[in-house]
């Protein structure tokens, strides 16, 4: 069974009908509940395990030859302070330019495991 099609009346009197309604689409109400998100007011969850984000980035970094001096910034395109395996050399380089290829200019490669 379909619902009756969601219809509203403008200020000028006109009747309006919401055609997605109309062809058996979805109201345009939102309704809070497990796959909407939490209900106003309500605390949102952590959208990321920043823990777990921070050791992934740790390993990659690690596995590019670089060995991390400071804590993970957070974000992926944020520069971060490590110092080269291969010639024990400081550098600043973000994870994204790491994924992209970029390595220390010594031209240490780590071996693959």
């Amino acid at each position: 069974m379909t619902a009756p099609p969601v219809t509203s009346t403008l200020p000028d009197g006109r009747q309006w009908i919401s055609l997605g309604m109309l062809f058996g689409g979805h109201s345009y109400k939102v309704h809070s509940g497990p796959l909407t998100g939490p209900a106003p007011g309500e605390e949102l969850p952590p959208r990321r395990d920043r823990v777990a984000q921070a050791e992934a980035a740790e390993w990659e970094m690690k596995q590019a030859g670089c060995n991390p001096a400071e804590d993970y910034p957070g974000s992926p395109t944020i520069r971060w302070s490590v110092r080269c395996v291969g010639c024990d050399g400081p550098r600043k380089v973000s994870l994204q330019s790491v994924r992209r290829g970029a390595r220390c200019h010594c031209g240490y490669v780590p071996l693959p495991r």
